[in-house]
């Protein structure tokens, strides 16, 4: 199957087969076909109180990557910016004051669109269960500190593609 302007062709048995498409949030609907158009991954909320893993983040991906990058210090701003900012991929802090990031994760995950957005979180609690409990959360990945700064944005990346091969799997 490939896409050609407002169309889709399916090659069956060797024949071509023309198709009209609707695109709706990167998803093509054809008939009883739903295949989910993956899309390059552009806009990263890091959600980290502190300065110095923020600064880290920030050099790194800016250094291997072309993301927009909006970071925050607590949980609070990252809902103050969440819907205006339309993260596509969002990585939490566990461990911060006011707000974990566990209790911030079901938070965003009760916003209207951010129930499938993967998220990722990020902690020095790398232990066996507690890396199970992230992603029995629903945790798309966990990133344990410390990180290596050269290998994070293809760590994010990677993510970002099973991400959207999991969707076309179900």
């Amino acid at each position: 199957m490939h896409c050609r302007a407002g169309q889709v062709v399916l090659y069956i048995d060797d024949l071509m087969y023309y198709h009209p498409v609707f695109l709706v949030d990167q998803t093509i609907t054809l008939g009883w076909i739903h295949y989910y158009m993956p899309v390059d991954l552009q806009r990263l909320l890091l959600v980290e109180d502190e300065d110095d893993i923020r600064a880290v983040t920030q050099i790194a991906l800016k250094a291997t990557s072309s993301f927009d990058l909006r970071m925050c210090a607590d949980g609070e701003q990252a809902l103050a910016i969440l819907d205006e900012f339309q993260p596509q991929l969002i990585i939490l802090d566990v461990m911060m004051p006011r707000m974990s990031g566990i209790e911030l994760y079901k938070e965003i995950r009760k916003r209207p669109g951010f129930d499938q957005t993967p998220i990722l979180f990020m902690t020095a609690k790398v232990q066996a269960g507690e890396i199970e409990r992230y992603h029995n959360l629903g945790a798309a990945d966990v990133i344990k500190k410390p990180f290596s700064p050269v290998t994070l944005a293809e760590t994010i990346r990677s993510v970002w593609t099973a991400f959207g091969e999991a969707r076309n799997n179900n």
